[in-house]
């Protein structure tokens, strides 16, 4: 919560009552200010404008653009994806389903893109549920890495036959795997 940005945005939830937030300065929102919106009163409402398309998906691919009053982007995110989306206290969590290494669905823009609508200290896959890894698994690994920066991307309960397999691909140099 150092980030000049982020303070400022969360002043302006202090307001209370209707609170409207212009977001044209930002390509990307952080998700301290994003936890703070969610803690604040039902009563207080809080709308985003002037949001950069980037954004709108991130918010899209969180279920927070109604909360926010936000239109959903023009170019919808896939539904359907194999893993769910979430914040918690560092960032993002993302929870992958057992199905992952199986869907097409990771080939598309919209499985990672809407990960450039944020910035976060770090960006945790839950792996608890993966056996096993193939080759569009880990360009989806990439393209995620590559989307997120500059957070740190953290692979967690991640079996050890894939730490193995990520580890072979030297994934460990460019993400924490355990």
């Amino acid at each position: 919560m150092s980030d000049p940005n982020t303070a400022d945005l969360i002043r302006q939830l202090a307001q209370g009552g209707r609170v409207r937030i212009d977001c044209a300065t930002l390509s990307k929102l952080p998700t301290a200010f994003l936890r703070e919106a969610l803690r604040v009163p039902s009563s207080t409402q809080v709308t985003l404008v002037n949001v950069a398309p980037d954004v709108c998906s991130a918010l899209e691919a969180l279920a927070l653009c109604t909360r926010f009053q936000v239109e959903k982007p023009a170019q919808s995110i896939i539904q359907d994806l194999p893993f769910t989306i979430g914040l918690d206290d560092n960032g993002v969590l993302i929870t992958v389903d057992r199905t992952i290494a199986q869907s097409k669905l990771l080939d598309d823009q919209g499985s990672h893109r809407w990960l450039r609508g944020l910035t976060a200290d770090k960006v945790t896959l839950d792996f608890g549920a993966v056996d096993q890894v193939n080759s569009m698994l880990v360009a989806w690994l990439l393209q995620l890495a590559q989307s997120s920066k500059p957070a740190r991307v953290v692979l967690r309960r991640t079996k050890a036959q894939v730490q193995t397999q990520l580890k072979q691909l030297r994934l460990d140099q460019m993400m924490d795997i355990g």
